[in-house]
């Protein structure tokens, strides 16, 4: 009688943190739904390297009166690599309504200007977008940064 939602759909990535397609299946009598997209996080920076950057988000309401299904993307988390910069999380998106990019994955541990953060990734497309964290500096005598959000 108050109208609102009827429903929750969670989509996640595997149990690898590897990108995974899924597909989205427009429930009966739905004509709006919400959906929150985050990109993957950054991958932490080699020994007390660097934190990864957080995902981005992306946030929107969509009149799905004549949509059927719609493709879903969810960008891997990124990795972390021996001695060198950690990958970037993954593009996730929602068919083309709405997108978010990951963060940028933590610098190792060494010299000054070493073990620097991964900057936060971007939502797009949205009603509402939203910046990922950055991550946090990594020590040069131990304690890794600290990943975004």
């Amino acid at each position: 009688p108050g109208g609102g939602y009827a429903s929750l759909q969670l989509f996640f990535a595997d149990a690898n943190h590897n990108q995974t397609s899924h597909t989205w299946t427009k429930p009966a009598n739905i004509t709006k739904i919400r959906v929150f997209i985050t990109g993957g996080g950054g991958g932490g920076g080699y020994y007390w390297g660097g934190g990864g950057g957080g995902g981005g988000t992306s946030i929107k309401e969509i009149d799905v009166t004549g949509i059927v299904s719609e493709s879903i993307t969810l960008g891997e988390g990124g990795h972390n690599v021996n001695s060198v910069k950690a990958t970037d999380g993954g593009t996730s998106s929602f068919g083309s309504h709405c997108s978010a990019t990951g963060g940028e994955g933590g610098g190792p541990h060494g010299h000054v200007g070493d073990a620097c953060p991964g900057e936060g990734g971007l939502g797009s497309g949205g009603d509402l977008n939203l910046n990922g964290d950055g991550g946090g500096y990594g020590g040069t005598s131990g304690g890794g940064g600290i990943a975004g959000i």
